[in-house]
């Protein structure tokens, strides 16, 4: 911090100085023989004084309102929102009205659940059908030697033992 070459203000010393505190006599003594921190403390202390009066233009700049301004609009808010409230509530109803109507008026016939009765087969239709049942049984129940076992795929004898089981 005191020398030129390798030592620079850290960033607590520029604040302590930025703030208008009274800085350290080494912070002095670097500040008047070192023109890189001297000029970066300048560069700060420009943009900060720039940024001041822009923001003392824009805030001079912005119109004020009269108090009667103020108070036109506060009064019209006033009697616009129940006006708002009524319409939010008029329109409510306009959805809400017709799911309601439909269940109120709703017909009788709608509440009966439908019952169907089952149609009394006759003799000629039963035989048919306990025809069809016993050739898909017999369809079904052949006694053709399973050609699982000549396959044996695995060599598991518990495998081959539970394979012969379910043949027989």
């Amino acid at each position: 911090m005191k020398t030129q070459n390798t030592n620079h203000l850290t960033n607590e010393q520029f604040t302590e100085v930025l703030i208008g505190g009274t800085p350290s006599p080494d912070c002095e003594l670097h500040l008047a023989q070192c023109d890189l921190c001297r000029g970066e403390l300048s560069k700060f202390s420009e943009s900060v004084g720039l940024f001041n009066c822009t923001s003392l233009a824009w805030s001079e700049a912005e119109p004020s309102r009269s108090l009667r301004t103020r108070a036109t609009r506060q009064a019209s808010r006033l009697l616009y929102a129940p006006m708002s409230w009524a319409l939010a509530a008029a329109l409510l109803l306009v959805i809400a009205m017709p799911p309601v109507w439909k269940y109120e008026h709703r017909s009788v016939t709608d509440h009966v659940p439908v019952v169907q009765t089952a149609q009394q087969d006759s003799a000629a239709q039963i035989a048919q059908d306990n025809q069809l049942l016993e050739s898909v049984n017999v369809a079904l129940n052949t006694n053709d030697a399973s050609p699982l076992p000549e396959y044996r795929l695995s060599d598991s004898p518990r495998l081959a033992e539970r394979t012969d089981s379910r043949i027989r």
